[in-house]
């Protein structure tokens, strides 16, 4: 009994002194930054996707309930006179405008527009024939939560320019908001898709 007693002591004192033996290799191995953490314990940091519009103008309409932004070195104009479809509201060229016709509107360069349309007077399936009649493609389109139609012209009615525009209608107003960039400028489809992607309606 006593031999058995000293057995298991023995056994149990090379299991402590393995344990021991153990540990202070691991913890020599950490401190030495040979045990490295796992994909699980790192700590991913993610920095925010910056705001491209955040030094923009911003156009308020308390009485149309919308707003739009635009660069601020744009020329800014609030033109509330009729048209054929409507009424021409807000008007933005960019500074290194070409050329315009004899309304005013852009031939060569770039520009944005909203225009008001009064939905007893010009639907909004009027609004899309027109522009699919021109060669327009149209497809769904969401801005901001506004869910309405997207139309792109490969070939503008203003001289060597393309268009895209977004038509969506709010009880009975219809909007649209006309993107025209001449084919020179390519690159500015992609400011005019952040100045679209700023309108929305305001409560």
């Amino acid at each position: 009994m006593i031999k058995f007693q000293k057995g298991f002591i023995h056994l149990f004192l090379l299991i402590v002194l393995a344990l021991v033996v153990v540990g202070g290799i691991g913890f020599y191995a950490y401190k030495n930054g040979q045990l490295g953490i796992t994909p699980s314990q790192r700590q991913i940091s993610i920095s925010p996707t910056p705001d491209l519009t955040a030094d923009w103008k911003t156009y308020v309409d308390d009485y149309f309930d919308f707003e739009i932004k635009y660069p601020s070195d744009w020329q800014f104009t609030k033109n509330e006179t009729n048209w054929e479809y409507g009424m021409q509201f807000v008007w933005a060229i960019s500074p290194d405008i070409i050329k315009k016709d004899d309304e005013g509107r852009v031939i060569e360069g770039v520009s944005f527009n909203v225009a008001i349309h009064d939905s007893k007077q010009t639907a909004l399936e009027e609004l899309v024939k027109v522009v699919k009649d021109g060669g327009g493609i149209e497809s769904s389109y969401t801005v901001n939560g506004i869910s309405g139609i997207l139309l792109y012209q490969e070939n503008s009615p203003f001289k060597n320019s393309k268009r895209k525009v977004f038509v969506a209608q709010k009880g009975e107003i219809v909007y649209s908001v006309e993107l025209v960039w001449s084919k020179q400028k390519p690159e500015a489809e992609k400011v005019l898709d952040q100045i679209l992607s700023t309108f929305k309606f305001i409560e």
